[in-house]
Parts: C-alpha cells; structure tokens; sequence
C-alpha cells in the first residue's frame, strides 16, 4: 500500500512548480555560502550540523528539501524562509575540482 501511494505521488516531483522551487533554494542558498565564504561542509556545519552530502544536494536542486531543512538553513545563514524561495538566476555551473595551479604557486 505504501509503494502505491508513494507511485501516486511521483509524478508531483516532475512539475516544472516543483522544479522552480528546488532551483530558487538551490540558487540562493549558494548564494547565500558563497557571501559568507564558506566552504559546503563548513556551510553545512553552520546549518544545525547538516549532513554534508545534503547540503551538497540541496545545493544541487537534487533533494525534496523538507520544511525541517529549510528551517535549518535560514537559522544557519540567518535570513527569512523568503530570502531562500526568492526568485533568483540559476547559477553558473562551476568547474568541478580544485582551481589549476599558477606559475607563481608552482
């Protein structure tokens, strides 16, 4: 019976509503860690100790992000629930690893 009703729910999670929202908290929430300067683990840690791997993917727009994560990251970054479902520009992808080395760090 839970598999049916689970079922019945999934399409919710393919609406282009559902999606918008993801995208707003994914967008301001780096945003958010980006002016603070914080790493995602240190953000995630900022955030009622968050699991890193969910700060990741709430950053990522890749979770259904629950009223109890919400509440966390607006006590982590100190701002209102509407500072986090603003609407807002997706953010440029950023180049995964670590920044290329200059001459002068050689």
């Amino acid at each position: 019976m839970a598999t049916a009703r689970r079922a019945d729910r999934s399409g919710q999670y393919e609406t282009p509503e559902y999606r918008e929202i993801l995208a707003r908290v994914a967008a301001n929430t780096r945003r958010l860690r980006d002016a603070t300067g914080a790493s995602q683990e240190e953000a995630a840690h900022l955030c009622g100790e968050m699991p890193t791997r969910l700060y990741q993917m709430v950053e990522s727009g890749l979770t259904n992000v629950t009223a109890t994560t919400l509440g966390r990251l607006c006590v982590g970054f100190g701002v209102d629930i509407v500072a986090l479902v603003a609407p807002a520009a997706p953010m440029a992808k950023r180049k995964r690893g670590r920044p290329k080395k200059t001459p002068a760090e050689g």
